[in-house]
This record gives structure tokens, C-alpha cells and sequence, in this order.
């Protein structure tokens, strides 16, 4: 997924040019979702790397024009507080991935797949009583 991250950042530039930033960005997603599907999906340990890859491509993109969006879009006195509202969540949403993931090795293997996605589901959609 880095590898993918770094190809996506070098590639940002021509694609943006090219595309436009929205577009880009709509671009992007469609292939995050595609590789979300991939690897939900597959049995196979290549077409899961190849997922990966695409996954970094996608949020490679994600990332740099959403800055860009974000630096056009919001007032000068708020960007520093928004970046680091962006790098924070990242850097949150990284440590949920793997502390949900952790005990995954220690499960029935049969068990192990449905464990990860439940626990990263319930944890990005759950809310406080109302």
C-alpha cells in the first residue's frame, strides 16, 4: 500500500493537470472502492497485493488533492487547525486498523476474516445514543 501511496503522489501532478482536481478526486475514489471490493472479495494472495497496490494508488490521490481542496477552501486563519484535523484522523483511523486487527492471529481461522471487517465497521459507524 505505500508503494501504491508513492506512486500515486509522483503521479498527481500529470493526472491533475490532465483531469482537473474534482474529477481527480472522483477518480480516486472509484479506484479505492474498486480495491475495497477486490479485496473483500478474493482468495487469492496476488489479486489481494495487486488491491493493496491499488488501494495506495487511490488514497495516494485522496490525499494530496484533498490538501490542495482544503488549502482553496478554507480561511487562512483555519488551515493549520484543519491539516492537522486531516493528519490526526489518519494517523487515529491507521491505529484503529491495527489494534482491531491484532488479536486476529488468535481467532478459529474460519473465524478470522469476518472478525477484522466487523470490528472496522462497527468501530467507523457506531454512534452515541440519542
Amino acid at each position: 500500500m505505500i508503494l501504491g501511496a508513492i506512486i500515486g503522489a509522483v503521479l498527481t501532478g500529470p493526472v491533475g493537470s490532465f483531469l482537473g482536481r474534482r474529477h481527480s478526486m472522483m477518480m480516486a475514489s472509484v479506484v479505492v472502492i474498486v480495491a475495497l471490493v477486490i479485496m473483500a472479495t478474493t482468495t487469492s494472495f496476488g489479486a489481494l497485493y495487486f488491491s493493496r497496490l491499488l488501494c495506495g494508488i487511490g488514497n495516494g490521490f485522496l490525499l494530496n488533492f484533498s490538501m490542495v481542496y482544503l488549502q482553496e477552501s478554507v480561511p487562512p486563519h483555519m488551515r493549520g487547525l484543519c491539516f492537522g484535523v486531516v493528519t490526526s484522523w489518519i494517523t487515529i483511523g491507521t491505529t484503529i486498523g491495527m489494534v482491531s486487527a491484532s488479536p486476529l492471529p488468535h481467532t478459529d481461522p474460519s473465524f478470522r476474516p469476518l472478525t477484522g471487517w466487523v470490528i472496522q465497521y462497527r468501530s467507523s459507524t457506531s454512534r452515541p445514543p440519542t
